[in-house]
């Protein structure tokens, strides 16, 4: 029988479980591992850093002065030590929290992600809303196969395409600048709202702007075979000037 004080166990609860800020990050091994300082001066180096499945994180240490002075709030990544058994000569680390860059004010029910760049996805009550002032990209990869025996290494398999789904009557829509705006609604019919709209395309243009339809390249009526030509490559284009007369006609008469 392993016997044991009361003082003994208090000691080893005691250490068990303490908070810790972050102040070194290794992403290179499959757990993740961290530095921390531990209790005040106490550090700990090779802290095995634990992720939910399907998520990971890179949590940033102490802010620098030059962080500082681009308005970055003071602070560094915070994290709960583990001890198992109160042994702390192998601790873990809980998923690490940052109070210098988390979504506050969200209702009950809400989730959100973001990161330390003004970049977040935001699933409220009534929308869905992502955010980031970079670029964002979305890509359909091809999957690559494990090689069978003797194949040699993987081989790339084309992908099938992606399809996005409306299971009931719904509106897309998204906003250009603080002028524009492009929706499709569950019927099909697209709608874009700008200041100025040009449409380029096998050396023809179409701008429209300022209450004008302006037309660069030959224009035809009645389809592409037998079409009636109104208007030629002589015509003036956008740059100012003055369509062929029979042309201007039949645009004035209506």
């Amino acid at each position: 029988m392993n016997r044991t004080t009361t003082r003994y166990n208090g000691d080893r609860t005691a250490m068990g479980i303490s908070r810790a800020v972050v102040d070194s990050i290794n992403d290179s091994p499959f757990m993740q591992t961290m530095g921390a300082k531990i209790m005040g001066d106490e550090q700990s180096t090779d802290i095995e850093h634990v992720h939910p499945f399907g998520m990971t994180a890179f949590p940033m240490g102490k802010t620098t002065d030059e962080q500082a002075k681009g308005g970055m709030m003071k602070g560094a990544a915070e994290v709960l030590i583990m001890g198992l058994m109160g042994n702390r000569s192998h601790p873990m680390a809980m998923p690490a929290a940052d109070r210098r860059f988390r979504l506050n004010g969200l209702q009950a029910g809400e989730t959100g992600f973001h990161d330390a760049f003004k970049q977040y996805l935001h699933m409220g009550k009534d929308s869905m809303m992502a955010e980031s002032p970079k670029r964002v990209v979305h890509r359909v990869a091809a999957e690559k196969q494990q090689g069978s025996q003797g194949s040699g290494s993987g081989q790339q398999k084309k992908n099938n395409g992606a399809d996005v789904t409306a299971e009931k009557d719904v509106k897309v829509s998204v906003t250009m600048d603080k002028d524009g705006s492009y929706a499709v609604d569950a019927k099909g019919a697209g709608t874009i709202t700008c200041k100025t709209l040009v449409l380029s395309a096998g050396g023809c243009t179409i701008t429209m702007k300022d209450g004008k339809i302006i037309l660069d390249g030959d224009v035809y009526v009645g389809g592409s075979d037998g079409a009636k030509k109104i208007a030629t490559e002589d015509t003036r284009d956008s740059l100012g000037g003055k369509l062929q007369e029979p042309f201007a006609r039949k645009a004035k008469a209506k």
